[in-house]
C-alpha cells in the first residue's frame, strides 16, 4: 500500500509553507485532516496534490491492522490501542483485529468533516 496520507511536515513541503502554515489551514477548514489524536493528524496526500477523494479506492472489504498502519502512516501498535479503546472501527477475529475499509473510509470522512473536534 502507498502512502496515501501525509504529516503535517510533509505536506508543508509539498505546498512550500512552515508546518505551522498547514496547521492553519487544517484549523480553518482550508485543508482536510483526519485527526487520528488530539496531537497527531494525517492531511490526504490527493488534497495536498490533486483535490481527489479523501480514501483510496480498491481496498479489500477486510484489511489488517498492519494494513491500516500502513495507510495511516502509524506504528501498528497505535492501530492496536485505537482499536482497542474504540477510536478506530474494529472487531476481533481469531485474537486478531479486523478491519472494515468501509468503515474506515466513513471513519476518515467523519473526522474530517468534525475536524480538531473530533477528537477534543
Amino acid at each position: 500500500m502507498s502512502a496515501f496520507f501525509l504529516t503535517p511536515a510533509e505536506a508543508a513541503r509539498c505546498l512550500g509553507v512552515s508546518t505551522d502554515a498547514v496547521l492553519y489551514r487544517v484549523r480553518y477548514g482550508q485543508l482536510r485532516a483526519i485527526w487520528i489524536t488530539p496531537r497527531l493528524c494525517r492531511v490526504p496526500m490527493a488534497d495536498v496534490l490533486l483535490g481527489s477523494p479523501l480514501w483510496p479506492t480498491g481496498l479489500p472489504a477486510a484489511i489488517t491492522a498492519e494494513q491500516v498502519a500502513a495507510l495511516l502512516e502509524v506504528h501498528h501498535r497505535t492501530v492496536h490501542r485505537l482499536a482497542r479503546s474504540g477510536v478506530l472501527p474494529a472487531h476481533r477475529r481469531q485474537g486478531a483485529w479486523a478491519f472494515s475499509s468501509r468503515q474506515l473510509r466513513e471513519w476518515a470522512e467523519r473526522r474530517c468533516d468534525e475536524g480538531l473536534n473530533a477528537v477534543a
